[in-house]
């Protein structure tokens, strides 16, 4: 069974404790997807502060997936493959509302 859900927040709505709280609670392979490597850092950063899990970290030199990756929408597009099949929970922060057709 497939699940699908749109969580719209606005800026400043707590969306990286929504993404640690989706990671945490349903301990399933979980992707994150964020608009820049700052947002990879921080998302990073929160995550060793307010879990006990430490997430990989996938961009442009750095290609590391395990069950809780953090990536920029460009590495995403960029590397779609290697992500493909990988992760039940996929999180996107700042999601435009028309998907480009690589996105």
């Amino acid at each position: 069974m497939n699940w699908c859900w749109l969580i719209e927040l606005k800026t400043w709505w707590w969306k990286s404790y929504i993404a640690m709280w989706l990671a945490t609670t349903f301990k399933r392979n979980t992707l994150i997807i964020v608009p820049s490597q700052k947002l990879v850092w921080e998302m990073y950063a929160k995550f060793l502060e307010h879990t006990n899990i430490t997430p990989w970290r996938f961009f442009s030199k750095k290609k590391e997936i395990d069950n809780v990756t953090i990536t920029t929408s460009k590495s995403f597009v960029q590397s779609f493959e290697l992500f493909k099949s990988k992760f039940d929970v996929i999180v996107v922060d700042e999601c435009d509302y028309w998907f480009s057709k690589d996105f």
